[in-house]
């Protein structure tokens, strides 16, 4: 597939964010892949910087369901490596198959020396895949958004795969995530897969948007990368059939976590020959576990 041996300069790239002005100190965080939705919001002070993780693992199904392939040993044991390059402490994951696939994958990473022994796996209307974590921390809290659903057209349509919201708390520092994976770019006889996504994104935004205290978002243009390197590679996805590198995995802040994310220690995890295990590449933030 591909192997890839890149520089510690392009280890450290790491997303670009962007946010509004929150009025209330006590900001919640937001982390959304293009795939993925995180919101953190810190209540507390802790002296450990939290990595947070997302990583589409690609169809990591290992009973038969649908016409989907099974994961491979090779695959399994790729996507093991990548999450152990990416070194979570809460790890946010899309396409994951059953309960029984997750465990699969948690006992994996416990036998390499990674112990993320707190469970969230959500089942929502894709009989497929789903969004899950493992944290190394407990939840205190866990809310299903397992039944959104929105118009198009005139047809009552719902979020496939659902938002999968957590809360967790560090030694007094709280956060919250909210894992989302929209739809996929695949063509499908129900309506039109761009404007399915679009409608799933904007489900997800009057999620975070019912909260005062965090509401966030592309207020302005997005700037320009004035720091760009040619060797910083910023992309995220691989679609082998058109061979077409691109950056759909993103991870979104509030503004409070942007001044307390760890920049240097931020990034893509690069993994030789990562493309066995997904088409995705995993995307890792490390923050500073206090007010700045």
């Amino acid at each position: 597939m591909v192997a890839e041996d890149r520089s510690a300069r392009a280890q450290s790239w790491m997303p670009t964010f962007s946010s509004s002005k929150l009025n209330n100190r006590i900001v919640k965080k937001l982390i959304i892949l293009f795939l993925l939705g995180v919101v953190l919001g810190p209540l507390g002070q802790a002296q450990t910087p939290i990595r947070v993780a997302s990583y589409n693992v690609e169809n990591y199904i290992l009973s038969p369901i649908q016409n989907r392939p099974l994961k491979t040993k090779l695959a399994q044991a790729k996507v093991v490596e990548s999450i152990l390059a990416a070194k979570p402490d809460v790890l946010a994951l899309q396409e994951v198959g059953t309960i029984k696939a997750l465990a699969k994958l948690q006992k994996d990473l416990k036998a390499k020396g990674l112990n993320l022994p707190y469970v969230e796996h959500l089942k929502s209307f894709d009989p497929a895949i789903h969004v899950a974590y493992l944290s190394r921390y407990p939840f205190r809290k866990i809310t299903k958004h397992d039944n959104e659903s929105y118009l198009l057209n005139g047809r009552r349509l719902h979020v496939g795969r659902g938002f999968a919201e957590v809360q967790i708390s560090v030694r007094g520092y709280d956060f919250s995530l909210i894992n989302a994976h929209l739809k996929s770019k695949r063509k499908v006889p129900e309506a039109d897969q761009a404007e399915m996504r679009l409608q799933e994104a904007y489900r997800l935004r009057r999620i975070i948007d019912s909260r005062p205290s965090e509401r966030n978002g592309d207020s302005g243009p997005n700037l320009r990368n004035s720091k760009w390197f040619p060797r910083d590679i910023s992309w995220t996805h691989f679609y082998g059939v058109e061979d077409v590198y691109s950056r759909i995995d993103y991870i979104m802040l509030s503004p409070g976590m942007a001044r307390e994310l760890d920049r240097a220690n931020s990034s893509i995890p690069v993994v030789p020959n990562w493309g066995h295990g997904s088409d995705h590449r995993p995307v890792v933030i490390s923050v500073h576990a206090k007010y700045r």
